[in-house]
């Protein structure tokens, strides 16, 4: 996503790329955020499954453990892609195609208020 984001305009001065193209770097830059936090909640349960598979022994206590950091590192990261999602009243003020600023820097700051 940074990559397409790249593509359209992300780092350039806003004054060298048209409103359609800052509109789809927010938009990459948005999808971009959303999709880091879910990999890195899941990376994290991946990383318990993958220690739990290689361990030859099952001790009831390490894999309690293993599993609560986890899943509070899960829940913690979807918390966050929630609340990415629904910062913004009405939804779509975070993508209204203007941008505050001069360097389009590609996160998402806080909304915007269409006119």
């Amino acid at each position: 996503m940074l990559t397409v984001g790249a593509s359209h305009g992300l780092g350039v001065h806003q004054s060298e790329v048209s409103d359609d193209e800052v509109k789809n770097v927010e938009l990459y830059a948005f999808l971009n955020h959303f999709l880091a936090l879910i990999a890195n909640g899941l990376g994290k349960v991946a990383i318990v499954v993958f220690i739990l598979q290689w361990q030859g022994y099952q001790n009831r206590l390490t894999i309690a453990f293993l599993w609560f950091i986890a899943a509070s590192g899960l829940i913690i990261n979807v918390v966050n892609a929630v609340l990415l999602l629904v910062q913004c009243s009405p939804a779509s003020s975070w993508n209204c195609g203007t941008s505050h600023g001069g360097i389009i820097l590609g996160l998402v700051l806080g909304c915007k208020h269409c006119t």
